[in-house]
């Protein structure tokens, strides 16, 4: 248990054999993402088939298309295109010319002469020149290549779409059944957006856990609100490095970490954070560097897309981030202690300063563990915001907070179906100690913190802290205590 920073890697092509799952496992991911902008339905089930082969519980996170833009299908599926060409943009599925460029959008004539319009996370950039009927005609900015199904970003034009798309919709109603539980939303502009996808969710008689990806500058303005009604954040760096200046990426992505860390919800850094090992066995410095620099911010969680989807280096790629997050992540202990504003002062819940005793106590005590029972996940993502140096052992009855909690900084979830929370205090933890006792997590030397919920009253929340020698409690057993 001494991977604190949570890894995501994004299946496809190159790793979707389960061999290769495997060794990912070995290589210490905690999730997989499935990118719905890519693959078909065969290959989307062929990949959650082989995952559940090896664990039939690993956390799954489908990743939206969303109201998104993106060429169809290109002759010899890419194109090179030269600084100063004109390129004719059309609604159409297929390439019919060299020089026409085909997309998914059926409003081109709406979007301005003048405007920016960037091609797969902005290496080609254009700009509109003339409109023509329903096509538009742009003028190559700079060389670079145009190929099959490349994300088309128009700067400063919000799109024409519903937030959830038909397309969205088909994806999600497979994902239900499927049972996967975690989910990415792509192009979240407000906090209506994802109050609409609860909404469709719970038509289907379901819920699942929704990370608003933060990827335009109506989301970065909306950021609380979003925040809200999210269950955790991804930083997708991508769009944004596209939708708003390159400059600015690095100064959002620091807000963004920090709102996170103090509202105690997971946020994910994503993309092109190794990207050079897509076709290199090492990393640049700098890449190292940027994941060193999410780490040591605040983020939760760290994810590789192309890097393991369609890399030559995916095991390796994993590898990499594995030993850099080993490397800086004890290093962010008490982070939220940095961002605590003064007009937070007498607002603290008593959760909350139960989470934050016990950071201090497992700082003071030299802990071992910080155990908590829990329903939501609320204490533990509470206790993972301060980040301790020791692990935050998770148990409850709910499978979907467990999927959660897997990608919660130093939280280690487990799943305990049979748990009940109408246990005295003192007969809960004995059960919690006596199960990772068993199980070698804890030994009899350890002395280890658990926060909990009184039972003396009707409505539980965190208000208990407790402090026990593990050798204490497996010597007497609590005998009589447990009955109490």
């Amino acid at each position: 248990m001494n991977n604190f920073t949570k890894i995501l890697a994004t299946i496809g092509p190159a790793t979707c054999q389960p061999e290769t799952i495997r060794k990912l496992f070995d290589a210490g991911i905690n999730a997989i993402r499935i990118n719905m902008s890519h693959g078909d339905r065969s290959s989307q089930t062929e990949y959650i088939q082989n995952i559940r082969k090896l664990n039939d519980n690993f956390p799954i996170l489908i990743d939206t298309k969303g109201p998104e833009i993106r060429t169809g299908k290109i002759l010899n599926n890419a194109v090179d295109v030269g600084v100063g060409s004109t390129l004719r943009l059309i609604e159409s599925e297929t390439q019919m010319e060299p020089d026409t460029i085909p997309v998914d959008y059926p409003h081109l004539d709406e979007i301005p002469v003048g405007t920016r319009i960037l091609f797969d996370d902005g290496l080609v950039e254009s700009e509109v020149v003339k409109q023509e009927g329903n096509a538009l005609f742009v003028r190559v900015i700079n060389d670079g290549p145009i190929g099959t199904g490349k994300k088309v970003t128009i700067q400063g034009y919000r799109v024409q779409l519903p937030f959830l798309t038909e397309r969205d919709k088909q994806d999600i109603q497979f994902a239900v059944e499927k049972k996967i539980r975690l989910m990415a939303v792509s192009f979240v502009r407000s906090a209506d957006d994802i109050k609409s996808l609860k909404s469709y969710l719970a038509a289907l008689g379901t819920t699942m856990m929704l990370f608003s990806k933060i990827e335009t500058g109506e989301a970065v303005a909306n950021l609380e609100e979003i925040l809200e009604e999210s269950d955790g954040i991804m930083v997708a760096r991508g769009d944004l490095g596209v939708e708003l200046p390159l400059q600015e990426v690095p100064e959002i992505q620091n807000r963004i970490i920090k709102q996170c860390n103090q509202a105690g919800k997971p946020v994910i850094v994503a993309t092109q954070m190794l990207e050079s090992m897509r076709e290199n066995a090492r990393p640049t410095r700098a890449e190292v560097n940027d994941v060193a620099h999410a780490i040591l911010q605040g983020a939760d969680a760290i994810m590789l897309s192309a890097e393991t989807a369609t890399g030559k280096y995916p095991i390796r790629s994993v590898e990499m981030m594995r030993l850099i997050s080993n490397q800086y992540e004890k290093q962010v202990s008490g982070i939220i202690k940095k961002y605590r504003r003064k007009e937070e002062v007498g607002r603290t819940g008593i959760a909350q300063y139960i989470a934050k005793a016990a950071y201090h106590a497992s700082e003071e005590l030299g802990a071992k563990a910080i155990l908590t029972p829990t329903e939501s996940g609320f204490t533990a993502r509470n206790v993972s915001r301060f980040k301790p140096k020791c692990p935050i052992l998770a148990s409850t009855r709910d499978s979907i907070v467990v999927q959660l909690l897997h990608l919660v900084w130093g939280v280690f979830p487990r799943l305990d179906i049979d748990a009940t929370l109408d246990l005295n205090h003192y007969a809960m933890s004995y059960q919690l100690i006596e199960h990772y006792y068993k199980t070698g997590i804890l030994s009899e030397q350890d002395r280890i913190i658990i926060i909990s919920g009184s039972n003396l009253m009707t409505k539980r929340g965190t208000n208990l802290l407790e402090v026990y020698s593990v050798k204490d409690i497996i010597e007497d057993g609590l005998t009589g205590k447990s009955d109490a």
